[in-house]
């Protein structure tokens, strides 16, 4: 089997929401006591790092067993993939999240 083959659908900018900002924090520091002045640097924090999150829409095709959506990287950062999901092929509706999905069952 050959490589792979990749093609970037989309890339759009992940719109920072309030409900999107409350979510991020409680995962981050949820639980965790914070001073005022450490409230606020770990909101700029947040904020900051929601500011450059993007949402990439690709179709692999050929993919065998080696292949591993985290494998998807930023050159010069330690940023990944992450909280991938599988969608039908016209991008109606999740097939899978993170696992991917066994390709024979498809049909």
């Amino acid at each position: 089997m050959g490589q792979p083959t990749i093609q970037v659908l989309g890339a759009y900018k992940v719109e920072l929401t309030d409900e999107l900002f409350k979510k991020a924090m409680e995962i981050k520091y949820g639980g965790i006591q914070l001073s005022s002045a450490e409230r606020r640097r770990a909101e700029a924090s947040v904020r900051e790092e929601l500011s450059s999150v993007a949402l990439l829409e690709v179709l692999v095709s050929g993919a065998d067993d080696q292949f591993n959506v985290g494998d998807f990287g930023q050159l010069g950062s330690d940023q990944a993939a992450y909280d991938e999901a599988y969608l039908t092929a016209d991008g109606a509706s999740v097939i899978s999240r993170f696992d991917r999905p066994d390709t024979n069952a498809l049909g």
